[in-house]
């Protein structure tokens, strides 16, 4: 596992990523991304949006060779760094997010220690992805995947921007898929 500072490889990818957040006409009530992730608005909100995409991507899902009991495990997530994690998706509706991505070359398992890896290869771009660190009957979003394996978030602020770059890919997914806000 390495450790490295992540926040400037986390820029480097946000810096590769042109997926608009959050389009909206409002003047003083525009949001974006970073104000949606401050808090979960509702764990109950976001299942029900990010469901049907795991059904819609259960084959590509399959292939990951998780275990339903993986699959259906829990994932929290740090949406910021003050606060403790909160939980977000099922490890299926979070790599249904990632089989769903636009120009989507590949989609693969990194394992490294405990650590659940999905390495994502878009058409044009490095390769890049997230992972899940096993605590108890859950997973924490704890890390990143670059092409030289995992590297483990260091602080909580580390891991908010972990989320903040995860979710602006989840969003982009689930506008495409026909969620409206």
């Amino acid at each position: 596992m390495k450790y490295l500072s992540i926040p400037a490889t986390l820029l480097m990818f946000s810096a590769m990523i042109s997926i608009p957040a959050h389009a909206s006409g409002s003047n003083s009530s525009e949001q974006n991304v970073s104000d949606t992730a401050a808090v979960p608005q509702s764990t109950k909100i976001m299942e029900d949006r990010l469901k049907p995409l795991a059904v819609q991507q259960h084959k590509e899902i399959s292939t990951l060779g998780l275990s339903a009991e993986q699959l259906n495990a829990i994932v929290y997530v740090r949406p910021d760094w003050i606060r403790d994690p909160a939980p977000f998706s099922t490890v299926q509706e979070f790599a249904a997010v990632l089989s769903a991505l636009p120009n989507l070359e590949s989609l693969k398992m990194i394992k490294e220690g405990e650590f659940l890896g999905f390495q994502v290869k878009l058409a044009g771009e490095p390769s890049d992805g997230y992972a899940l660190y096993p605590q108890e009957n859950h997973y924490l979003l704890k890390g990143i995947v670059d092409d030289d394996g995992l590297l483990e978030a260091t602080d909580t602020r580390e891991e908010e921007l972990m989320f903040q770059l995860f979710l602006k890919k989840a969003m982009s997914v689930l506008k495409a898929n026909g969620f409206k806000d």
